[in-house]
């Protein structure tokens, strides 16, 4: 009969030097009281691994005792530090083009007052009082009012969604 010992069994199958007729021979002569090492062979063949197998203890759960689960003070830290890296250089470009597109519909309103003041400075008669036009697929609201008798005040408004985007006034001789 051939008998290993268990830490001897440990070794072989560690280092894979146990050849496959000791193990058949090991399993063979399992009796109903099988030894340490017969369980060792028998584990590994039932495994099919040749390096042998520790159980692992899960680590303990946060929570009992006070304890709370999540991260760490230190770690929500870095991770911040990190979203602000990548937030600050996207804000600032959000912000940049909303002062852009700001700045066009000022620039347009102005261009549409100026317009507006030479065609009354040309041809006062030709006055309304609200005048609709479209400029790039947008609809812009120009309202002008007038005051006075030989000097006349005129006070134009241009409006892009019912907000001011530009005002001006000027005086004229009336003709």
């Amino acid at each position: 009969m051939y008998h290993l010992s268990a830490e001897k069994l440990r070794r072989s199958l560690n280092s894979q030097v146990l050849r496959m007729k000791e193990i058949t021979n090991c399993v063979r002569n399992m009796r109903k009281n099988p030894t340490d090492a017969e369980m060792i062979v028998w584990e590994h063949l039932r495994n099919r691994n040749t390096e042998f197998k520790s159980v692992r203890k899960k680590p303990a759960q946060r929570g009992a005792g006070g304890k709370t689960a999540g991260y760490t003070l230190i770690e929500t830290i870095i991770a911040l530090s990190m979203l602000m890296i990548i937030a600050v250089p996207v804000l600032a470009g959000i912000y940049r083009n909303k002062h852009v597109i700001d700045a066009e519909r000022i620039i347009t309103g102005i261009g549409i007052l100026e317009q507006e003041a030479c065609r009354l400075a040309v041809a006062p008669d030709e006055f309304s009082p609200v005048k609709r036009r479209m400029i790039n697929g947008r609809e812009w609201t120009v309202t002008t009012s007038k005051q006075g008798s030989p000097v006349v005040l005129y006070h134009c408004v241009a409006l892009f969604d019912n907000k001011k985007a530009g005002e001006i006034y000027f005086l004229q001789n009336e003709k």
